[in-house]
């Protein structure tokens, strides 16, 4: 090729670098489409991976409930001749349950005798009668 090209004469040397030019310019923009969906098939994927790893792992999570020992499991292996638990209740069943252990309790206590403070105050309610019912708050001793 290069006895090839040594006989060209220069107008056909460079009419031959500028048809090689256009070609590769043809391929570069190839190989940027095919860059391009490449890049958008790489996303597709890594986002179906990550699917698939979600999915897998409620996989493993659902045959632990399943499979697994027994202080894994979530499904219940309750007999037939166990009896259920009734949680809807009557309100008047309730109601009646409560009244039934309600006790009434009464008691007498001495009232503590009011001491006075130490700067010689009294409380109202050992210097008032009962007529006002000890409204006048806190009477100086004085």
């Amino acid at each position: 090729m290069t006895t090839a090209l040594q006989h060209l004469s220069q107008s056909a040397l460079i009419e031959l670098v500028l048809v090689q030019q256009q070609e590769l310019i043809v391929k570069d923009d190839s190989i940027r489409v095919k860059d391009d969906s490449i890049r958008v098939k790489d996303d597709s994927i890594r986002h179906y991976e990550a699917r698939v790893f979600d999915l897998e792992f409620q996989i493993k999570e659902l045959q632990r409930l399943l499979f697994g020992a027994k202080r894994e499991r979530f499904v219940s292996q309750m007999p037939a001749s166990q009896l259920m638990l009734n949680f809807e209740a009557n309100e008047a069943e309730v109601a009646s349950a409560v009244d039934a252990e309600l006790e009434k309790i009464s008691y007498e206590r001495k009232k503590p005798q009011l001491l006075a403070a130490p700067d010689g105050r009294t409380p109202a309610s050992a210097a008032c009668c009962a007529a006002c019912a000890g409204d006048a708050g806190i009477l100086s001793a004085g």
